[in-house]
């Protein structure tokens, strides 16, 4: 699959693109809050189904970011990113539409939820400067927090629907969607052109995002350099 590269890219549309997927995370594990209620009615679930559908996107979670460090290992951040995007939004509609238990559950665990978060919070961090680590991780969280206050309030506006709950997880699909396109504009890490000594191609993604700033990419590159050793 063919992947697009802006010619520039800011650092703002790289953080903005992170802050996205943190409200992704938390809107994933909060709007099921309000959807069991509906869905425990209509699909005439059980209290142990019911703990699991709630749970399941946490064991996606797990299984993602133990996926994740092996991923990272081996391919580029970018792809990974596109793909990640593609899961998360097929496992976000699905749960819409899902006629039972089994298939809610399933979906739920491999929502992706738990590959995508993990993936830009690494991405964002590799193009941060050491100075900013506290701050892209600050962000990361409010972003999650807001997420997850937005599922509260689409929880209460769909709640009159008989269908809400579907609309509830549904919802999801936007956010995955944008995180798809969005996706398709990055530019690669420059720390993993680094580690695969490609230094031409860092240098060249850093001219990039630091607007031609030769200091700031000097800087750049020595902190990538010195880490990456």
């Amino acid at each position: 699959m063919g992947v697009l590269v802006l010619k520039k890219v800011s650092n703002g549309f790289i953080y903005s693109f992170g802050a996205l997927g943190g409200l992704l995370f938390g809107y994933a594990i909060a709007s099921i809050s309000g959807a069991i209620l509906f869905i425990e009615k209509q699909l005439h679930l059980g209290p142990w189904q019911q703990g699991m559908v709630v749970s399941s996107v946490l064991i996606d979670a797990i299984i993602g970011a133990l996926a994740t460090s092996k991923f990272l290992d081996t391919y580029d951040r970018r792809k990974l990113l596109v793909w990640a995007s593609i899961i998360f939004f097929i496992g976000a509609i699905t749960p819409g539409v899902a006629p039972g238990f089994l298939v809610l559950l399933i979906t739920r665990i491999v929502l992706g939820v738990g590959v995508t978060s993990a993936l830009i919070l690494v991405y964002l961090h590799e193009f941060a400067p050491k100075s900013m680590y506290g701050t892209v991780a600050t962000m990361f969280q409010l972003m999650i927090m807001i997420g997850i206050l937005l599922a509260y309030i689409l929880n209460h506006t769909f709640a009159h629907m008989y269908t809400g709950w579907r609309w509830m997880l549904g919802f999801a699909t936007l956010t995955a969607a944008i995180l798809y396109v969005g996706a398709l504009f990055l530019p690669e890490s420059p720390r993993f052109f680094v580690k695969v000594g490609k230094k031409d191609e860092a240098r060249s993604v850093l001219m990039n995002t630091n607007k031609g700033d030769e200091g700031a990419v000097n800087k750049a590159m020595s902190e990538i350099e010195e880490t990456a050793s």
